[in-house]
């Protein structure tokens, strides 16, 4: 087959597992019609650590090339779907899941928003809250208020940050007026703790999971002086903000 022939199909199979409302269920179904469509002598299937090929004979350097680019978009496709849902992650983990959202958004050509907020209370010191559990409930009441392929991440300290994929800084603002709200709501979270500084960042067309999130805590900073220079003072503690 010619190489122009090969590169349309990988075209094709790059926008079919590129689509927005492509679902991992259809990776396989993609890859075995483009191997047909390339004759491609040899059997692709997913499996959970990622992409195996089963060769009928031995393949030439053209082949094991196309197939080689086939599961390559196979594997972002699949990361698509959603690894870490339902979990408060980590600075590490979440600083992956960023960067794995938004190298999705811009293959997609699609939108990703980050917001980052502290929660105040967890700075209280030992012997007078749970830091351990007050970051498992937080997490978890977050979630809940937020999509299922949304993500949840904890910075460190009182600092927590969310991923809201195909949206932007509007969207974002709404889905965190939920989660404030079911922190609200929560008796512990209300009698124990509160939200301060929020920053939120959209993902411009270059930018990288780590220049939105840095773009968020930047704003997240000028927020926090803002409420430092209009909060009203205590009388009773002069230093307050």
């Amino acid at each position: 087959m010619q190489d122009v022939r090969l590169i349309e199909i990988l075209s094709d199979t790059a926008a079919a597992l590129a689509a927005p409302d492509a679902s991992p269920d259809a990776v396989e179904r993609v890859l075995a019609d483009a191997c047909a469509r390339g004759a491609m002598p040899c059997t692709m299937r997913t499996t959970p650590n990622g992409i195996d090929v089963d060769w009928e004979r031995t393949a030439n350097r053209l082949e094991h090339g196309f197939v080689s680019v086939l599961g390559d978009c196979a594997k972002l496709a699949l990361a698509a779907g959603g690894a870490s849902a339902g979990r408060t992650l980590g600075a590490h983990g979440f600083s992956l899941e960023l960067e794995r959202a938004a190298s999705i958004a811009r293959w997609r050509g699609q939108t990703l928003a980050v917001a980052v907020f502290e929660v105040k209370g967890l700075e209280m010191g030992p012997g007078m809250i749970d830091q351990a559990d007050v970051v498992s409930d937080v997490g978890a009441l977050a979630l809940s208020a937020v999509r299922q392929d949304d993500r949840v991440g904890h910075l460190g300290a009182d600092q927590f940050a969310l991923v809201f994929p195909r949206a932007g800084t509007f969207e974002a603002r709404s889905a965190f007026k939920r989660v404030k709200a079911a922190l609200a709501a929560n008796d512990r979270m209300s009698r124990d703790l509160g939200i301060g500084a929020v920053g939120f960042a959209e993902l411009g067309e270059a930018g990288s999971g780590a220049e939105v999130l840095a773009a968020a805590r930047e704003r997240q900073s000028q927020a926090r002086m803002r409420h430092a220079y209009l909060a009203p003072v205590d009388p009773t503690h002069p230093l307050a903000g």
